[in-house]
């Protein structure tokens, strides 16, 4: 994983916007998540 970060580091735009990707994929897996404790007691 750290590798990874060392290729996508000199470009900065990429790297904010693969952020910004990621960010909202765990939102979303934390909102279903809920729901799913809600739905299911």
């Amino acid at each position: 994983m750290g590798h990874l970060l060392f290729v996508i580091s000199p470009s900065v735009s990429s790297a904010s916007s693969f952020f910004v990707v990621f960010k909202s994929a765990i939102k979303q897996i934390y909102t279903s998540f809920i729901k799913i404790l809600l739905t299911n007691p």
